[in-house]
């Protein structure tokens, strides 16, 4: 199982979809679908990176999903969103993407390739700022202001 992708659908009476390595499952009570199942909801348990930084995201509107959820680590990556698409209640439709690859935007092109094929799409916002969560970018933005902090306050020393 290198990529899973687990989703509502539009109707409450409709059961949720499961989508294992490109295979598409319905029923998710034995075999592949119900490891898959297992596993996403261990995954999904995880504490995820940069919660503070998602809560911030979420609360300035640039992050549309609730629940969103972000988590990497030396195994793979977790997503936890929703879709653009609304169910019959009204509601935007949420999926647990979890992939084995640990490249962001590898697992975004597969993410945005299984929704293609359910018809749904995730909002580009969310998946365009996920590369700004890895490790990278958020120690280089800290160093930086370390270092710009350190020069102002040796500045007004001397």
């Amino acid at each position: 199982m290198e990529n899973i992708l687990y989703t509502q659908n539009e109707s409450a009476n409709q059961k949720n979809s499961i989508i294992v390595d490109g295979e598409f499952y319905s029923e998710m009570s034995t075999g592949i679908a119900s490891d898959a199942l297992r596993l996403i909801n261990k995954k999904s348990g995880e504490k995820g990176k940069w919660v503070w930084l998602i809560e911030q995201l979420k609360d300035y509107g640039i992050i549309k999903s609730k629940n969103f959820k972000f988590a990497k680590d030396s195994s793979g990556i977790l997503i936890k969103a929703c879709f653009q698409e609304k169910d019959e209640l009204g509601r935007n439709m949420p999926f647990l993407f979890y992939t084995k690859s640990t490249d962001i935007n590898e697992a975004c092109q597969i993410l945005n390739n299984y929704a293609a094929n359910i018809k749904r799409d995730c909002f580009e916002n969310e998946l365009k700022i996920l590369p700004y969560l890895s490790d990278k970018f958020i120690y280089g933005g800290i160093l930086s202001s370390i270092t710009l902090l350190i020069l102002i306050i040796w500045k007004i020393a001397n």
